[in-house]
């Protein structure tokens, strides 16, 4: 195994570490990352890359999500910018670390057009429905209590979607014991959707997405 150099191409990295196992992968490109701080910005994009891919694939949903921000932080295409701050969200809702989702959510409002945006909500309703899909597949009920609470507090999600939700986490409440949550759920009215702001500067928060 030939070691990492600054001096390497894309390509030539992508050769090096096709013949590596993604343990060893993991390794050798977070300390190159580390050790080579003044390598050229594509290089740097194209290494947080390929961690974020390695990561995602052994489930280190948390590690993949930083990766996957770093990425679009240096990307310059805003579309592109985009599409990595949203498999950031994703992978930081997958691991269950919701507030750094949020955090990552605004930075690719920030970013987008107002046509853009509205895909964006789309994109983070549909990351919350997934994983909660997941958890209750994978029989992890308290893990989707928190999945569920957190979109009840959605304003991008409708209505009747999230009457649907709360059915869903009342019968989670029972089933856990949780009853003080369950009495709390019950009588509460759910509000209205709030429409999403029209310009690009009137973001400085998430107040429209939650209420």
């Amino acid at each position: 195994m030939e070691r990492l150099t600054k001096e390497m191409t894309k390509s030539e990295i992508e050769k090096e570490i096709s013949q590596w196992g993604e343990y060893v992968q993991i390794d050798n490109l977070t300390r190159f990352l580390k050790t080579n701080p003044g390598i050229p910005i594509d290089v740097k994009r194209f290494i947080n890359q390929k961690l974020g891919e390695v990561y995602e694939k052994r489930r280190m949903f948390f590690d993949s999500a930083i990766s996957y921000e770093k990425v679009a932080e240096l990307c310059v295409l805003r579309q592109e910018k985009t599409k990595n701050f949203l498999k950031s969200v994703d992978n930081y809702i997958k691991s269950g670390y919701f507030d750094r989702a949020d955090l990552t959510a605004k930075k690719s409002l920030q970013e987008a057009s107002s046509v853009e945006r509205a895909e964006i909500l789309k994109s983070l309703k549909e990351f919350y429905k997934q994983e909660a899909e997941r958890g209750i597949k994978e029989n992890k009920r308290s893990s989707t209590v928190k999945v569920y609470e957190k979109m009840l507090e959605m304003n991008s999600i409708p209505i009747q979607e999230k009457t649907e939700i709360k059915e869903k986490l009342l019968k989670l409440y029972l089933t856990l014991g949780m009853m003080p949550q369950y009495n709390k759920i019950k009588g509460r009215t759910l509000t209205t959707q709030k429409k999403e702001p029209e310009k690009e500067e009137e973001i400085e928060g998430l107040e429209f997405l939650y209420k």
